[in-house]
């Protein structure tokens, strides 16, 4: 219901500000090393939201749902869904290391990239609701241009 999916959502934006703000708190105003760049202001808060939704359709609702579903009638649920994310992973992963997206490669990057955005995200999509990842990622893109340089 509409209801439910708005109170996941509250609950993701609530996570995502929990660990921003923590993260703030334990490293100061400079986002650690093994974040890239990209999430910082320099790209600008509208290009960071719309960078957020076009993952959530290509890698969420495109790469996670596929793979799960495929593999959701022969697996068991929690391989279906390791399975999509460590896939997903890599892909984001790699979508942002290749060109035309990637710059110089740096592996804490790769991941960074993979665990967290990659497979992290998607595992919580796929178990927890799509709507606390969505607003989750909405609200830490919101966050960290403010939070940090």
């Amino acid at each position: 219901t509409l209801r439910r999916a708005l109170g996941w959502g509250a609950l993701g934006a609530a996570a995502a500000a929990a660990v921003t703000l923590a993260l703030r708190a334990a490293v100061g105003d400079h986002l650690p090393a093994f974040i890239p760049a990209e999430e910082s202001a320099g790209p600008g808060l509208a290009q960071g939201l719309a960078a957020g939704v076009g993952e959530e359709l290509v890698f969420r609702l495109g790469v996670a749902a596929a793979v799960y579903l495929t593999l959701a009638r022969r697996l068991p649920r929690a391989a279906a869904i390791a399975a999509a994310a460590i896939v997903t992973g890599a892909m984001f992963a790699l979508a942002h290391e290749l060109p035309p997206a990637g710059g110089s490669f740096a592996l804490d990057h790769v991941v960074t990239r993979a665990l967290i955005p990659g497979a992290a995200m998607t595992a919580a999509f796929l178990v927890v609701h799509p709507a606390f990842l969505v607003a989750a990622h909405a609200a830490a893109h919101l966050l960290i241009p403010f939070l940090f340089r």
